[in-house]
């Protein structure tokens, strides 16, 4: 047990505990490449040993905010880079899918947020790209099959949507956090 940044104890990944929680349940789906790649992403994080306190969210949201504004900044520019061109690819609503196929899918009840400007407090929408739902369908019937499920917050955005909620967020941040 060793104590963060923020003075919260943590504690490392379990091998052990996680081969005989998650990862006999993937290998036994056919997910051996999966389980053995979120093995090495976690022995090279630590955990944290009990949930946050609202005192301690508060704590480092007020000092990390801005410099993940920061980075978000520097990101922008480079995603400003990347041309996007529609594809003109058939959308398929991922709660129809899950509907229509029974499946264990979950989703956020979470309205929109406040960034989202016209959308902001109303219900989500999840719209995916056709060939996303398909492939979201086959990963399903493997991660079924280790008693797994999937769970989406949140799914398509048009550009403009993804750039007015970049530019609302980043607003926000800096009249929070001048």
């Amino acid at each position: 047990m060793t104590s963060n940044d923020y003075g919260l104890e943590r504690v490392s990944f379990n091998v052990r505990d996680f081969e005989k929680t998650a990862g006999n349940r993937l290998d036994a789906a056919g997910l051996s490449a999966l389980a053995d790649r979120l093995s090495v992403i976690g022995l090279g994080r630590d955990f944290l040993e009990k949930e946050l306190s609202d005192e301690d969210r508060l704590q480092i949201n007020d000092s990390a905010t801005p410099i993940v504004a920061q980075d978000a900044a520097l990101f922008q520019e480079v995603v400003a880079k990347v041309k996007v061109e529609e594809s003109g690819e058939r959308m398929v609503n991922l709660e129809y899918l899950a509907d229509i196929n029974a499946l264990p899918w979950s989703f956020s009840v979470l309205p929109y947020h406040a960034a989202c400007g016209d959308w902001a407090g109303k219900p989500r929408l999840f719209w995916v790209r056709e060939r996303v739902g398909q492939a979201l369908l086959a990963l399903t019937t493997k991660l079924s099959s280790a008693q797994f499920g999937l769970h989406f917050e949140d799914a398509f955005r048009p550009l403009g949507v993804q750039e007015g909620l970049f530019a609302r967020r980043y607003t926000m941040t800096l009249q929070d956090h001048p």
